[in-house]
């Protein structure tokens, strides 16, 4: 596979429309494998800096929270992938925080 397949392959699987164990298969088992659960927020009219990242503090975790009660790692466990990272992004505009 050339970079530019195995780029599609990876936004394709980012965007829900792939599964890991079904699509790409899994060839080394011992390399990481990455879940993100990705939320996206809007700044509230007259909201503190202060209440902002709290906010986005709470996001993170409720993103963090939907990874482990949805088990979307699963698949990764099922093919006995060695490192699972999961990973929460919260977007504010353009702005990414983790």
């Amino acid at each position: 596979m050339n970079i530019k397949k195995e780029l599609i392959w990876t936004l394709l699987l980012f965007s829900g429309y792939l599964t890991i164990g079904k699509k790409l298969g899994i060839h080394n088992k011992t390399k990481n494998g990455v879940v993100i659960e990705i939320k996206q927020i809007e700044k509230k009219k007259r909201e503190s800096e202060k209440k902002l990242r709290e906010r986005i503090g709470k996001e993170l975790k409720t993103a963090l929270s939907q990874i482990e009660v949805n088990r979307y790692y699963k698949e990764l466990v099922e093919h006995k992938v060695a490192n699972i990272i999961k990973v929460p992004i919260v977007f504010l505009g353009k702005n990414a925080y983790l």
